[in-house]
């Protein structure tokens, strides 16, 4: 009948508009520890798609991210952070992009999750870690007193540097990602300067 009809193409139509994640692995000779993080995000049923940019490994990173069913996109050497995360961006599909370093030893799908899902629920632009560290935190020390300096009206943040942190695709494609080094805390800053809705996640301790 007629409202079943309707009722059918506004199902597909919603299916269709659910923003796709794309989960953004950058890794250097990472062979020991990358596929802890390939398989528990593989367990989110958010990321639709998961790249590894190889930027000029040395050893079997790049090998075993293949085996374990990822895109990977090789840099003949090594070009730093900053490309590897706009190699990511470039070649990745999803409306949300999702970004995680390849030596997190203790990560979960339940952290992974936290940091996705306020951007498809539409609370967040843009989601950034915040967690405990089992070895010291002399750089957030350094950072936190320089951005009270600079962002009086930011120094609510928690933790700002993090390479773990999720944003729209079509925000993270017209910034200006620096090549090798700061490009965690510029991105971080570009969020706020551009008017993303900010949300640090608080995913508990990482090693």
């Amino acid at each position: 009948n007629l409202g079943s009809e309707i009722s059918g193409m506004l199902s597909n139509f919603l299916v269709k508009k659910l923003p796709r994640v794309s989960l953004i692995i950058p890794a250097l000779n990472e062979e020991k520890r990358i596929a802890k993080v390939i398989i528990q995000a593989q367990k989110v049923p958010e990321i639709k798609e998961i790249v590894v940019v190889d930027d000029g490994s040395r050893d079997k990173t790049a090998k075993i991210a293949e085996e374990l069913g990822t895109e990977v996109i090789k840099h003949h050497k090594n070009l730093g952070k900053g490309e590897a995360l706009k190699t990511g961006i470039s070649h990745s599909k999803g409306d949300i992009l999702l970004f995680l370093d390849a030596d997190l030893m203790n990560i979960e799908p339940k952290k992974i999750r936290a940091l996705i899902l306020p951007i498809l629920k539409d609370k967040a632009d843009f989601t950034k870690a915040i967690f405990t560290r089992a070895r010291g935190r002399v750089t957030e020390f350094a950072v936190k007193p320089m951005m009270q300096v600079l962002y009086p009206e930011n120094h609510k943040f928690k933790q700002p540097i993090s390479g773990q942190f999720a944003g729209r695709k079509n925000f993270l494609e017209k910034i200006q990602i620096e090549p090798r080094w700061g490009i965690d805390i510029s991105i971080f800053l570009d969020a706020i300067k551009q008017g993303q809705r900010v949300l640090e996640v608080n995913i508990g301790e990482l090693i």
